[in-house]
């Protein structure tokens, strides 16, 4: 009875003390509201992909080429919106600048063939950074190919309805193929890898900082550190230190993997993928100071840090795309480093896009970064002696 009694109010003091923490309870309730709403919307109910901005070239301009046109304003309402390109490097230039999901090429002599009763071919050029995203756009490039050669397959039946030889490419006029600005097929991984290794810096500097911050709180380190002639500015700059090497540290293993493991490959800059990763960490370690010096305890400052990060990860199209998202959700993920650190790494290392078509996500990353910092560096001092 006397164990019983004893575990029982040790349960309650325990209880107390952190019912008693406002943040801590806060981020207790915060956190499953943040759960609940996220797998109720990040989810979609049609299982479509819609608001997609899709590019056309057309290097042929006959009766055909303007059918397949009409078509496209068809699907604009079901799939999203259509571009008209002037060229196919256009084209490549604006899916590696994360403008276009894709685009189709109709090519020159598309109409001449079909009216001559040879066999022609429009062409898919997806963004291979996203494998459920080019599923959608090659879908639909199929299906609209498959209703337009039917229909011209009729007419055909009709034309060429004397001609011997092989009626086949009379009834079906018209087929589909993708090519990809990159060789060779993309898969899951491909699309995964980039962002898990962003996620994994991130995670391991924040969860770094809550644990070093607060444990040295509690020992009183902290207190010796900040009472000593060492500047403030110098401790937060050590604690960044440390945990970005500890970031990039775990991120290399994960690409290691990823390499020899999945079969990753990266078609891009080595150097330009570690410095998108270096600055998406120093994106984040400015709010992890923040937080993580508000925090009395490593308790309260791990799951402040699980609050902020845990929907950051749904929301930030690391694991499957934004654009699947409702619209509220889209814009939301906007407010989150991470989105633009898995977006510049998919681009660089999937298609081999340069400094200057990351240079949107880059300018996204640095804002953060100057903004966080900014505030972590005269804040520090007064967070962690309250």
């Amino acid at each position: 009875m006397n164990l019983i009694r004893d575990a029982f109010h040790i349960g309650v003091t325990d209880l107390r003390h952190f019912f008693r923490s406002r943040m801590a309870l806060v981020s207790f309730i915060v956190m499953p509201v943040f759960m609940m709403l996220m797998m109720g919307y990040i989810f979609p109910s049609d299982n479509s992909i819609k608001g997609l901005k899709i590019g056309i070239v057309f290097e042929d301009n006959g009766i055909f080429a303007n059918m397949i046109k009409s078509q496209f304003e068809k699907y604009s309402e079901k799939y999203g919106s259509f571009v008209e390109l002037s060229s196919r490097q256009k084209g490549i230039d604006e899916i590696k600048e994360g403008k276009l999901v894709g685009f189709f090429i109709i090519p020159k002599g598309f109409s001449g063939d079909i009216l001559a009763g040879h066999k022609t071919t429009m062409i898919l050029v997806p963004d291979q950074t996203n494998p459920q995203l080019d599923m959608a756009v090659e879908q639909m490039g199929s299906e609209m190919v498959r209703k337009m050669s039917a229909r011209i397959g009729k007419e055909n039946l009709i034309r060429f309805a004397k001609v011997k030889g092989d009626a086949f490419k009379f009834l079906d006029p018209i087929s589909f193929r993708t090519e990809g600005i990159v060789k060779g097929k993309t898969s899951y991984f491909d699309f995964m890898a980039p962002g898990v290794m962003a996620m994994v810096a991130v995670m391991s500097v924040m969860n770094g900082l809550g644990v070093a911050i607060a444990r040295d709180k509690e020992m009183g380190t902290l207190d010796g550190l900040l009472v000593s002639p060492i500047s403030r500015g110098s401790i937060v700059i050590g604690k960044i230190f440390a945990q970005t090497i500890r970031g990039i540290l775990q991120a290399s293993i994960i690409l290691l993997l990823a390499i020899l493991l999945f079969g990753v490959t990266v078609h891009g800059s080595i150097s330009l993928t570690f410095f998108l990763l270096i600055l998406g960490i120093f994106s984040f370690i400015g709010g992890g100071i923040i937080l993580t010096a508000m925090a009395p305890d490593q308790e309260t400052g791990m799951l402040l840090m699980t609050t902020v990060t845990f929907p950051m990860l749904f929301l930030s199209g690391v694991f499957f795309p934004i654009q699947q998202m409702p619209g509220f959700m889209q814009v939301i993920s906007k407010f989150f480093p991470l989105t633009y650190a898995a977006s510049a790494l998919r681009k660089v290392m999937i298609l081999g896009a340069s400094i200057q078509q990351v240079m949107p996500e880059i300018g996204m990353l640095l804002l953060f970064a100057v903004i966080t910092m900014g505030a972590a560096l005269p804040l520090f001092g007064k967070l962690v002696t309250d």
